[in-house]
């Protein structure tokens, strides 16, 4: 039954049209997620996990949009290099802020270190919001 099968050839099914739609499709996706999610993580500093999936969905745009050439996305690249980086440097905040939350009953000479990393937090999630200021002017 199996050897009946026939396999469609280049011919028949036009490979390079079917990853253009996928590309297209999966970039408009990933961008509309931003566009989405982005002006609300920007209105709540505790929506941590929000804020480190929308890291994981500019990577990805970044990541798709390295196949296209880079003269035509230079800047955009850039864009979400820095978004990537900032919203990393915030997840970092976010987790080494957790971790000694917990440490804090065995040890608490902590509590100046998380006052130092919620600062640090602050002042990043500030460039964050600018940041989106600054896309929506741009785009």
């Amino acid at each position: 039954m199996l050897l009946t099968l026939e396999v469609p050839t280049i011919s028949e099914f036009n490979f390079i049209d079917e990853i253009n739609i996928f590309f297209t499709k999966k970039c408009l996706e990933l961008i509309l997620a931003i566009q989405t999610n982005f002006p609300i993580i920007i209105q709540d500093q505790t929506k941590i996990k929000e804020l480190h999936s929308m890291r994981k969905t500019v990577k990805k745009l970044r990541y798709l949009l390295e196949f296209l050439p880079e003269y035509s996305i230079s800047q955009i690249m850039e864009d979400l290099k820095q978004l990537q980086d900032l919203l990393g440097d915030i997840h970092d905040n976010d987790i080494t802020i957790l971790f000694f939350q917990k440490k804090i009953d065995k040890f608490n000479s902590l509590k100046p270190l998380i006052l130092l990393e919620k600062q640090s937090r602050d002042a990043k999630f500030k460039k964050l919001v600018e940041h989106n200021s600054l896309l929506s002017t741009n785009g």
